[in-house]
């Protein structure tokens, strides 16, 4: 004679459940972000079997539940909404985060060109001014040549006004 064992009877309170689920197997091109995780906060759950063996769920704050409903105080449809509007907020941060941190990596790429530009322009600057001062030198020291050149001229021309002058005293005479 086998008779079957009837399951003894639970209750298990459950409070401040928070649940991140997260897709292992989507398949996400290159380039985008991973889809945002699912959050769920739960701030109440009991668990309760009956004598026949099946287990009910029910959501709730505390443990002023009976027979599978809510009471009511403040558990209920409002819980699942602000659940989901939990969720919402979390998943828009979640959003603004990404954005933010795209923008940051983005910022970032375009201070390093900045920086390379200004680089390449300060090594451009640096090769101008020391060829300008290449130039000047060079252009003091012809500047210096053609004075010299000056004075010897005028004193070749010196020198020869004296001569004709003391050719024609030669001459006169």
């Amino acid at each position: 004679d086998e008779s079957s064992a009837a399951p003894p009877p639970f209750n298990i309170r459950l409070r401040d459940i928070r649940l991140r689920l997260e897709d292992d197997e989507a398949v996400v091109p290159a380039g985008l972000p991973p889809p945002p995780p699912i959050l769920l906060n739960i701030p109440g759950l009991r668990l309760a079997r009956d004598n026949l063996g099946v287990i009910n769920v029910v959501q709730g704050h505390d443990g002023g539940h009976s027979g599978g409903r809510l009471d009511s105080g403040g558990g209920g449809e409002g819980d699942v909404v602000n659940g989901y509007a939990q969720q919402s907020d979390d998943h828009s941060r979640q959003r603004i985060k990404l954005e933010t941190e795209r923008q940051l990596e983005q910022s970032r790429l375009e201070v390093e060109l900045l920086r390379q530009q200004l680089a390449q322009q300060k090594l451009l600057l640096a090769q101008q001014q020391a060829n300008s001062k290449s130039l000047q030198e060079k252009l003091t020291a012809k500047t210096g040549e053609v004075n010299d050149m000056i004075t010897e001229r005028e004193s070749l021309l010196q020198t020869l006004n004296y001569l004709q002058t003391e050719l024609l005293k030669t001459g006169k005479k």
